[in-house]
C-alpha cells in the first residue's frame, strides 16, 4: 500500500509541483493556498467524506458509483469496501490524505532551481524534454526524497484509513496489526515488537534520507 501510494503521489505531484513553481506567475500564492487548504480539515473529516462518496446503499449506489454508471466501462454499482477494489479503496484513501504533504517539499526544490541552468542547457542546444531529464529531475531529487520521506512515515503507521474506507481484514496495514496486537489480550509483546520493527525500518528511512541530504549539502559546497 504504502510503495504504490508513494508512486501514484510522485506521477500526480510531480506535475503539480513542476506546473506550479515554473508556471504559477502571478496566481502561484492562489495555487499554493489551494493546495494546502485540505489542511484546515481534519483528516478524519476528509476520509468520512470519502466514504460517503464511495458508499454502496440499497436505495442508492451512491455520487461515485452514479458518475461512473454514465460512462460505458461500468455496468454495475461498485462495492469500493470489499472485494479486491477495497485495495485501490486504501490508496486512493492514502493518496488523497497525504498527497499534499508530498507536493509542498517538491515545489520548494523545483522553485529553487537557478533558471540560469535550465537557459544554459537550451544555449547548449539540449531540448525542452532533454532539459528535464538532466538538469530539473537531478536537481529536483532532494525534494522527492524529501516529500516520499515525509509521507511515508506516517503511512507506515496509520491504521485509521484501512479502518474508515473498508473496515475489511484483508486491507490490514503494519498499523492495524500493531493496533490489533495492543488491544488484544496477551498480545501486548506482540505489538511492542512489532512497534520495535517499524520503528527500526522508519529509522533506517531516516538516516538515509539525512546521510543523502548531507551529502548533497556537501556536493553543492564543492
Amino acid at each position: 500500500y504504502v510503495v504504490v501510494s508513494v508512486a501514484i503521489c510522485l506521477v500526480v505531484g510531480y506535475p503539480v509541483a513542476y506546473y506550479v513553481a515554473r508556471y504559477g506567475g502571478r496566481i502561484k500564492i492562489l495555487l499554493l493556498t489551494l493546495m494546502i487548504a485540505p489542511f484546515w480539515m481534519s483528516y478524519l473529516m476528509r476520509m468520512l467524506a470519502w466514504v460517503n462518496l464511495l458508499a454502496v446503499k440499497p436505495e442508492d449506489p451512491g455520487l461515485f458509483n452514479r458518475l461512473l454508471l454514465q460512462t460505458p466501462f461500468v455496468n454495475d454499482p461498485i462495492n469500493w469496501s470489499s472485494g479486491r477494489v477495497s485495495h485501490m479503496t486504501v490508496i486512493l484513501g492514502l493518496v488523497y490524505g497525504y498527497i499534499p504533504f508530498f507536493i509542498l517539499p517538491l515545489y520548494a526544490a523545483l522553485d529553487r532551481i537557478d533558471r540560469s541552468q535550465l537557459e544554459a542547457s537550451r544555449d547548449m542546444g539540449a531540448s525542452p524534454a532533454s532539459t528535464f531529464w538532466r538538469v530539473t529531475l537531478p536537481l529536483s531529487k532532494q525534494g522527492i526524497l524529501a516529500g516520499a520521506v515525509i509521507i511515508m512515515l506516517p503511512m507506515f503507521g496509520d491504521y485509521y484509513t484501512p479502518n474508515l474506507m473498508t473496515a475489511s481484514p484483508q486491507n490490514t496495514m503494519m498499523g492495524n496489526a500493531i493496533d490489533l496486537a495492543l488491544q488484544g489480550q496477551g498480545k501486548q509483546p506482540e505489538g511492542a515488537a512489532l512497534t520495535l520493527l517499524l520503528s527500526a525500518f522508519i529509522g533506517t528511512l531516516m538516516i538515509y534520507y539525512l546521510v543523502s541530504v548531507s551529502r548533497a549539502a556537501k556536493e553543492a559546497q564543492r
